[in-house]
Formats: structure tokens, C-alpha cells, sequence
């Protein structure tokens, strides 16, 4: 959150619901509603909204002056933005003292509705892995279109993975949590730190390393990940799904989730022994 810091309550809205080409949001600052073009506004996942494998939603939405091509965040200039998006740059106007007064008054220029800082905010648009920052046990989920941003305070992005799905099930594996719960720091009520520093040591095995019989049970997890994710878009309600189809379903996401485990144990070679380990430490 550090890119529009000390103005979240005005950049940060809550969804209300949909309306054509806007939406109506609910702003935390002024306590009311507003009905604002929806091209500028970006659901925004914070480490609550992450689940393991699980589709991704969010209340809030972040509003967005800026034009993304390339990986690079342009912001839109007044006079389009007044002309484009007249609801939101009239919400903006609102708050304008607000953000110009943020860093003591150094925001009171032509681009006072810019961000403090944009760093990596071109990157949001991106497909990633998305992990929380603090959590009980190591999960991820996918943001496959790009379509979120991130509170950079609470939610990691991993982006430019050549195999995500593959990533995406480890990540979401019993024995990368053991080695995660081992390495990383722990806070208060069982939370620990999933922070950057925590997740590149975890020990991620690629292609360029594997045998015949190894790249077959990639391939296996590969696909059993993607099938882990139409399950969870069941769960999560994305169409009539009736009570005994969602205990079906529960059933099918637990047999899935130890097979995959149990690949993940052949990949990295496993002995019975350590295998009990590792089940034994999550009982």
C-alpha cells in the first residue's frame, strides 16, 4: 500500500456492486457512496482474500489514475482524465486537499492525484502466484489474467514463472510447508512470515534437473493443479451447485490434494520414513 500511502481511505473503495460500464463503491474517507467508471477501478486482494488454489475475489477496489501499457504505469493526464473518466476525477477533486497534503505538502502540484510512489505498479497487471504475507501454513493462489492488484503490505506476487501451475502446486504442497514452517519467522497466534526472504530460499525444482521419469510426474502435477482449481471454482459457488455435489466435490479436492502430495514426495525422492515425517508434523 505504500504507493498511495497515508491516502488509502481515499484511494481504496469498497464495492458495492456493479452498474454498466461502473461501479458503485462506498469510500472510507468521506462515508458515502459514488457511482465511478469501473476502467480505473482495480480489485484489490489483501492476504485474507488468498487461499489456497482458491478463484480470487475482493470488496475493495483500488482506484487507478493510470494508464498501463508495456509494464509501465502512465498517469493519465487532467485533461483526459476529466474527460474520460468524469465521475472519478470529480471524486478525486473532492479529496484534493487530502493528496496534496500528503508528504507534508510536497503532493500540491499539476499531478496531485499521482501516487506517492509507483514502484513495480506497472507489474499488477500481470499474471502471478499470489502468497499471503503472514499465514499459518505456506498457500498460493493464481491471478492467471492479471486482473488484480496486490496491497504490497500484505500479499506477494511471484511473477514471470515459465510454469506456474507446476509452481502453484508446490507452493500449496505438505512438504514445502514443512521446510517453510522451519526457515521462516513466527508471530503471534500461529502466523508467520511469508515475506520475500522466506520464500526464495524454499527449494523449487525445475526442468533443466529433472529425468525421463521425473518431467512425468511434473506433467502429472501440472495437470492435477489445474484440476485443483476447477474444483475450488465449484466450491466457490460459480454456478447451481447442490449440497451433495459440494460434499462430492470436497471429497474429490482431498483425494486430489494427497495425490499431488504424494508426487511431490516421488519428485524430490522421499524416503518412507521421511515421509512420515513430514505427514506426522501436519496431524
Amino acid at each position: 500500500m505504500s504507493a498511495y500511502k497515508r491516502a488509502d481511505d481515499v484511494y481504496i473503495l469498497e464495492r458495492l456492486g456493479e452498474e454498466d460500464d461502473r461501479l458503485r463503491v462506498r469510500s472510507k474517507r468521506s462515508k458515502r457512496n459514488y457511482l465511478l467508471e469501473t476502467a480505473v477501478l482495480k480489485p484489490l486482494l489483501s492476504g485474507q482474500n488468498i487461499g489456497r488454489y482458491s478463484p480470487l475475489s475482493s470488496r475493495y477496489v483500488l482506484l487507478s489514475p493510470y494508464h498501463v501499457e508495456s509494464r509501465k504505469a502512465k498517469l493519465i493526464p487532467p485533461e483526459d482524465f476529466a474527460s474520460e473518466y468524469p465521475a472519478a476525477w470529480e471524486y478525486l477533486n473532492e479529496h484534493k486537499d487530502r493528496l496534496e497534503n500528503r508528504e507534508n505538502g510536497k503532493m500540491r502540484h499539476e499531478r496531485w492525484y499521482d501516487y506517492v510512489y509507483r514502484k513495480n505498479l506497472g507489474l499488477h497487471e500481470e499474471p502471478k502466484l499470489c502468497v499471503p504475507r503472514l499465514l499459518t501454513r505456506l498457500k498460493a493462489a493464481y491471478d492467471e489474467s492479471g486482473a488484480f492488484y496486490l496491497d504490497n503490505v500484505d500479499v506477494n506476487g511471484i511473477l514471470g514463472v515459465s510454469d506456474p501451475l507446476f509452481l502453484l502446486a508446490l507452493l500449496n504442497s505438505t512438504l514445502l510447508d514443512f521446510y517453510f514452517q522451519r526457515i521462516t519467522v513466527p508471530f503471534h497466534s500461529g502466523f508467520r512470515s511469508a515475506n520475500r526472504q522466506f520464500i526464495d530460499p524454499l527449494p523449487i525444482r525445475t526442468r533443466d534437473t529433472e529425468t525421463v521419469e521425473s518431467r512425468e510426474i511434473h506433467a502429472r502435477v501440472v495437470l492435477l493443479a489445474g484440476r485443483m482449481l476447477e474444483l475450488h471454482r465449484g466450491m466457490a459457488g460459480k454456478g447451481i451447485v447442490r449440497d451433495y455435489d459440494r460434499e462430492q466435490i470436497d471429497r474429490e479436492i482431498a483425494s486430489t490434494d494427497s495425490e499431488i502430495d504424494r508426487l511431490v514426495f516421488d519428485l524430490y525422492g522421499l524416503t518412507a520414513a521421511e515421509r512420515k515425517l513430514v505427514d506426522g508434523d501436519r496431524i
